[in-house]
């Protein structure tokens, strides 16, 4: 909740929106890894990767579906 809050209200309607598709126990997001979607383990594309990793666009998995976050995220 505390993350939530701190989050642009266009990237949490994004997220809430997203939740919806993916009731629990699954996840609406997913780390990019190696170009890979760590949900559904799809290689993605090396641009969907660059534009990702520099922060340019908010990303979809084209086969799950789920909003991408990029490895460099878990540290956060």
């Amino acid at each position: 909740d505390a993350l939530m809050e701190q989050c642009p209200s266009s990237v949490r309607s994004l997220y809430l929106e997203f939740e919806k598709k993916f009731p629990l126990p699954k996840r609406p997001v997913s780390f990019l890894i190696d170009k890979k979607c760590s949900a559904c383990h799809m290689v993605l594309d090396s641009q969907l990767k660059a534009s990702l990793d520099e922060g340019r666009s908010q990303e979809t998995c084209p086969y799950c579906g789920r909003l991408l976050i990029p490895e460099t995220a878990k540290i956060y």
